[in-house]
């Protein structure tokens, strides 16, 4: 999922936050069979990464 992720929305090189549109990637993974995949379950496991680095870096 997470390859999904880069080649839908690659980071910027500025080291700055993406923006992307996450039903576009939604709907590339759904492409993909994972045809229980939605949105919301996106953004629960993008939020659960993000928060998962952030107490690494501390």
């Amino acid at each position: 999922m997470l390859d999904t992720f880069r080649k839908k929305e690659p980071e910027p090189d500025t080291g700055q936050g993406l923006i992307f549109n996450i039903r576009l990637v939604n709907q590339a993974i759904k492409d993909l069979r994972h045809e229980r995949c939605n949105p919301g379950l996106l953004r629960n496991l993008l939020t659960s990464w993000s928060l998962g680095r952030r107490e690494r870096l501390h």
